[in-house]
């Protein structure tokens, strides 16, 4: 299990979620269709830290080529591949939402979530901890990945909000996508698949027979499976197409 106190950037977003709206202004803007924003000074900063915890862009602030596939319209915010993608992204980049799919699964409530976050992770002050789960939640509330993919429903009872994370069953890709990202995060060729680990499994909240299976329908040959062992059979050209998206749009 990962030590949760060793991660850092729990809320780097400027206490807001992504919203599906601001993406289509990221769009425009990046096709040169729109010179303003329209948005307040905290969310451009905000929607600029999304999109590269999401996977559109990199560090450097240049597109990925799951950036370019959503600019260019080979992938569209209305499809439930591109969230998959998006989760999968924010999984691996986003300690809050980590934490999450291996902390969460059923029904909870928001208050839980703060709760467990401090229990989790002590050094956190309880203004990070408040803006760390108001940033994945108002995710969650914002875009296809709470309703969508079911990774968080929500219900208001008083003051109590309520969240049910049941899950979905991932497009076959995304799922092995999953995959070579932790080979790639581990810097390994072999994983058990017993180990505590960021499982697209985990990260969608379904059972682990059915993402292999699904991940051996795709005959891709990227993995190999012998056992309870996972081998990396992807390399060089092969490995960065599937580590950059190209394998996902093709």
């Amino acid at each position: 299990m990962y030590d949760w106190n060793r991660l850092v950037g729990w809320a780097r977003h400027c206490s807001f979620g992504l919203r599906e709206e601001w993406l289509q202004v990221f769009i425009e803007s990046e096709n040169g269709e729109r010179r303003e924003w329209n948005l307040g000074i905290k969310q451009v900063e905000s929607l600029a830290s999304w999109v590269k915890t999401i996977g559109l862009k990199e560090k450097d602030g240049s597109l990925t080529e799951f950036g370019s596939a959503l600019v260019t319209g080979k992938l569209s915010i209305h499809d439930m591949v591109f969230w998959e993608i998006a989760w999968v992204n924010a999984a691996f980049s986003f300690p809050t939402a980590r934490w999450y799919v291996h902390s969460f699964v059923g029904s909870f409530t928001t208050r839980e979530l703060r709760e467990k976050l401090s229990h989790a992770v002590p050094r956190l002050t309880d203004s990070t901890v408040r803006d760390a789960v108001y940033e994945l939640t108002d995710l969650l509330r914002k875009t296809p990945i709470g309703t969508g993919l079911k990774q968080g429903i929500f219900s208001k009872f008083g003051n109590v909000t309520n969240v049910v994370r049941n899950g979905i069953i991932p497009s076959p890709k995304v799922a092995l996508y999953a995959i070579i990202k932790l080979f790639a995060e581990e810097r390994r060729d072999e994983m058990g698949l017993d180990e505590e680990l960021t499982w697209p499994w985990v990260i969608f909240n379904v059972p682990k027979d059915e993402i292999l299976r699904l991940i051996v329908s795709t005959q891709e040959g990227a993995v190999s499976f012998q056992s309870n062992i996972v081998r990396l059979m992807a390399k060089g050209e092969a490995l960065g197409k599937w580590l950059d998206g190209s394998m996902l749009i093709t």
